[in-house]
């Protein structure tokens, strides 16, 4: 059984409830807002993913892309679902993680955040969730996280 990432934006009516959730765990948040991504958005980061192959399926209610290194050897891998897609690719979408890699999804998050601002990261485990910011040192923030 693999862990679920789920992704949060600081949304102007959320953004209140989020950053004292945040608070109560001990964990910093910048200051602003943020929003979900475009499919747009999205294709863009993963078409720029160098070293990884990305397969596009769209399927009733969700768009996903699978995200695998095209060194196999190392086997980075995600799966990015939007959940409730409509072919409405202009608008925002809500997305998560299915299992794979924390660090891949960490570099997607953060390419994301240069457009959207910062995203929060957090598997349904019950870990502490990551704020993502394009500023943060993925290696330090991963090793923390571990």
């Amino acid at each position: 059984m693999g862990v679920n990432y789920i992704v949060l934006a600081l949304l102007p009516n959320e953004k209140d409830r989020i950053v004292a959730w945040l608070s109560e765990l001990g964990i910093a948040c910048p200051a602003g807002e943020s929003r979900y991504p475009s499919i747009e958005e999205l294709r863009s980061v993963l078409d720029h993913l160098e070293g990884y192959t990305i397969c596009y399926n769209t399927k009733i209610g969700d768009w996903y892309a699978d995200i695998s290194q095209t060194d196999l050897v190392a086997g980075d891998w995600t799966v990015l679902l939007v959940s409730n897609y409509k072919g409405n690719d202009p608008d925002p979408h809500e997305f998560s993680f299915r299992h794979g890699s924390p660090l891949l999804m960490l570099r997607i998050l953060q390419r994301l955040a240069r457009t959207c601002g910062p995203l929060i990261l957090f598997p349904d485990t019950g870990d502490l969730p990551l704020v993502v910011t394009p500023e943060l040192d993925l290696a330090q923030a991963l090793h923390a996280w571990d």
